[in-house]
């Protein structure tokens, strides 16, 4: 059996300014490979938690800038404990300082914060890293990606909502992948671990039943059993390390023009996991404008720019 966690970066409506990229990703692993997976995400979270005190592996929160952190005096020279509770002070004192109006708000996004509050901007970037190179480096894992640019999907199909365009690529490339695995002797089936959304979980389900029972563009799905499991991100390890990746495929994507280095070697962590048959790539797809981008999806899948040496 072939477990598939997914989980999304970027907005999927077209309205968001600030987004202009929806990127759905999974990470497959055999059931075999899972206890692995399981030890060695253990083991990073050790390094970098407090005693007793796990955190989840989120982007959005990692990867923030915490401006509390960066008003405390002497911060990186505290130790992880007096750092936690001088972070929780700040952040106290930020609730306290607000309107009554904008005070829930502000509890809400700077308490999810806190878990992770002991570490400094240079450690969290270490993290990130860290957890992309897990991921590289875990034997017969393999992820699948689609990347929608939401203003092509508007003007190509005139839709405004990504998610089900996401959800039927990354699914049927699922299946194919387990075809493959079928032809070649190894029979397996699949499943689908899905990061909970409840805006969308009955539409997914809707159109997962339909590609199974009716079909999609290219047949119907085969190999891929049962409905989408919606399971809370914070108990299952591997949702909460797509979510990474998928963020790291995104930044990339958003800021390929700029050819910033950074995000560039943070996708090459992950580079080698995309499904290939041979030496096509399947695994991952940008959908865009035809030779309207330097990312190195399109570069490979010659949709764009040739930079490649």
């Amino acid at each position: 059996m072939y477990l598939l966690y997914l989980d999304a970066s970027g907005t999927p409506e077209i309205k968001d300014p600030n987004c202009s990229t929806y990127v759905l990703s999974g990470l497959c692993v055999h059931e075999s490979v899972w206890p692995h997976l399981e030890q060695q995400v253990a083991l990073l979270r050790n390094r970098y938690s407090l005693p007793n005190c796990s955190f989840e592996l989120h982007a959005k929160d990692i990867c923030a800038q915490l401006r509390e952190q960066e008003k405390i005096p002497g911060f990186e020279e505290l130790s992880w404990s007096d750092r936690r509770k001088a972070y929780e002070q700040a952040v106290e004192q930020a609730i306290q300082a607000a309107s009554p109006e904008r005070r829930g708000e502000i509890k809400l996004k700077k308490r999810a914060t806190i878990p992770i509050a002991h570490l400094s901007r240079k450690e969290r970037s270490q993290l990130y890293e860290d957890v992309l190179d897990l991921v590289g480096n875990v034997k017969d894992l393999v992820i699948f990606s689609e990347a929608i640019d939401k203003r092509f999907l508007l003007s190509r199909l005139g839709r405004t909502d990504a998610v089900r365009d996401a959800f039927l690529q990354v699914v049927t490339r699922f299946d194919a992948f387990l075809r493959r695995q079928n032809r070649r002797g190894r029979p397996n089936k699949g499943m689908i671990i899905f990061d909970d959304e409840r805006t969308y979980k009955d539409i997914l389900h809707k159109e997962f039943t339909q590609y199974r029972q009716v079909g999609h563009a290219w047949g119907k799905l085969e190999h891929v059993i049962e409905q989408p499991f919606f399971v809370d991100s914070a108990a299952v390890n591997a949702v909460q390390l797509i979510d990474i990746c998928a963020y790291a495929i995104r930044r990339h994507i958003e800021r390929a023009e700029l050819q910033n280095q950074h995000e560039i070697n943070n996708f090459k962590r992950l580079h080698a996991k995309f499904d290939r048959d041979g030496k096509r790539l399947h695994g991952i797809r940008h959908f865009c404008s035809p030779g309207s981008c330097r990312c190195l999806v399109c570069q490979e899948r010659g949709h764009g720019e040739q930079l490649l040496p």
